[in-house]
């Protein structure tokens, strides 16, 4: 089971910094939630700037 989430960077702009995030989620359930857990304690767990989230979710049933 991976335990690798995603690609983070800051990158600055002239409104201000802007967080970019890429994500490749796992094949399996069980793998997904972990690494959606570990995604959203990334994004609860810093600043209020504008963020941008490219991820394949690897989700087909929602």
């Amino acid at each position: 089971m991976s335990i690798a989430v995603a690609t983070y960077n800051i990158h600055s702009c002239v409104e201000g910094d802007m967080r970019i995030i890429a994500t490749h989620l796992g094949l399996l359930s069980g793998e997904r939630r972990l690494q959606m857990r570990k995604l959203l304690a990334l994004l609860m767990g810093s600043g209020v700037e504008p963020t941008v989230l490219l991820s394949d979710l690897n989700e087909w049933f929602l």
